[in-house]
């Protein structure tokens, strides 16, 4: 397979992953209103509050997507991640 390949196919799996992402992110922020360790009256009518539900369900949602295999696969795949935050 191509570099131009690879990408591409990439991509495809990046597309069909996010679709996925959506609706755990609004089922996710859902939960967080709800289970009451935050006071939602206490917040402006503006972006703060959707703004720390959204924080801390992509922080959730992220977890979900980390590749988790086993030994030294998951040390090479969590240093590649740290790496990528770089950028």
């Amino acid at each position: 397979m191509t570099k131009d390949q690879k990408y591409f196919a990439c991509i495809d799996k990046i597309n069909e992953m996010a679709k996925d992402v959506e609706g755990y992110l609004r089922d996710e922020s859902k939960r967080l209103m709800g289970c009451d360790a935050i006071e939602l009256e206490d917040y402006k009518d503006d972006y703060t509050l959707p703004k720390i539900i959204l924080t801390v369900a992509l922080r959730n949602c992220a977890n979900q997507y980390v590749p988790w295999g086993g030994g030294s696969c998951k040390i090479s795949f969590m240093e590649e991640i740290k790496n990528l935050e770089h950028f």
